[in-house]
């Protein structure tokens, strides 16, 4: 004989009619396409602040990173803060504090410490360049290095 288990609540993030099906409204989400609405958002969860699908809803995610999700600048994540607040590497933080949200990498002329934080690789006298590969560049530090092989 089976065995026929009733639960007392309502568990919507663990609801789901199988993989690949979209969900349905009110469930939660972290991207557009999880939604069978098309709208994942936060815009009517006034309780708990939480993604869910959102029928008619207009402040959609799109393709945005949930919290907790690695990033490398604000407008990749659905809270618009990508920091390092929580965390030793740059995550989606919900509640960030605006001052410490921005980009995990900078462009040239940007302010870098190490290598890793310019888009180019190359951190040169504490400027972000576009020349040179990482192994030729010197960090914060000052001048640039040739590896000679």
């Amino acid at each position: 004989a089976a065995l026929t288990v009733a639960a007392p609540f309502s568990w919507p993030e663990i609801v789901s009619s199988g993989p690949g099906t979209p969900k349905g409204d009110w469930l939660f989400c972290t991207i557009n396409a999880e939604c069978a609405n098309g709208c994942c958002s936060a815009e009517q969860s006034t309780s708990d602040g939480r993604y869910k699908c959102t029928p008619g809803g207009t402040q959609c995610t799109g393709n945005l990173l949930s919290a907790g999700t690695l990033c490398t600048r604000d407008s990749d994540c659905a809270n618009s803060c990508c920091s390092k607040q929580y965390s030793s590497r740059h995550e989606c933080t919900d509640g960030g504090t605006p001052s410490q949200c921005g980009n995990a990498v900078h462009g040239n002329g940007q302010s870098c410490a190490v290598n890793a934080d310019c888009m180019s690789g190359c951190c040169e006298a504490s400027t972000c360049v576009a020349h040179g590969q990482p192994d030729q560049c010197s960090g914060a530090g000052g001048q640039r290095r040739l590896l000679i092989v």
